[in-house]
């Protein structure tokens, strides 16, 4: 091959691999945001599962205050002007303006690294929703335990 072609190669690859890591990123993040609508109502305080945890954090946007939910990986950075998280930026960073205790302070969400994605990938692999559900089943479980007990113990009038 000539040094001409070799280049239209890697020019070529080089687009196959930009689209293939905006997709990976995207489906992280539609998978990861799945998972938080599902267990919108899990007590943030019950372990999701093993290493991954969800955050809230508050933000300003067009003058508005709201919350956001975040799922937090093994390797995803939490640092709070700078976050890599699973449901992070797909294309480009996203510049939002955090909210804590009355101060305001700029946050980026970071586009989702390739350590977070491979590890997520690795992990749904290895059974991560399954421990999910585990988790939820067994708080689920444990609150009907409790709903039972307390009933028992309110006297009927």
């Amino acid at each position: 091959m000539s040094v001409i072609d070799d280049l239209k190669r890697l020019e070529r690859l080089g687009d196959e691999c930009s689209e293939t890591t905006r997709k990976l990123r995207a489906a992280t993040k539609n998978l990861a945001e799945k998972i938080l609508v599902l267990t919108k109502d899990y007590p943030f305080e019950y372990k999701l599962a093993e290493n991954y945890q969800r955050m809230k954090q508050t933000f300003i946007k067009d003058g508005n205050v709201y919350e956001m939910v975040f799922l937090v990986g093994p390797h995803s950075d939490t640092n709070a002007d700078n976050l890599d998280v699973l449901n992070g930026a797909v294309e480009h960073d996203e510049h939002l303006v955090g909210y804590d205790w009355g101060n305001e302070y700029d946050v980026v969400i970071r586009k989702i690294s390739n350590d977070n994605y491979t590890t997520f990938a690795r992990d749904i692999a290895n059974g991560l929703l399954d421990e999910i559900c585990k988790n939820v089943e067994d708080y689920i479980n444990d609150s009907k335990l409790n709903i039972e007990l307390i009933e028992k113990a309110t006297p009927n009038d």
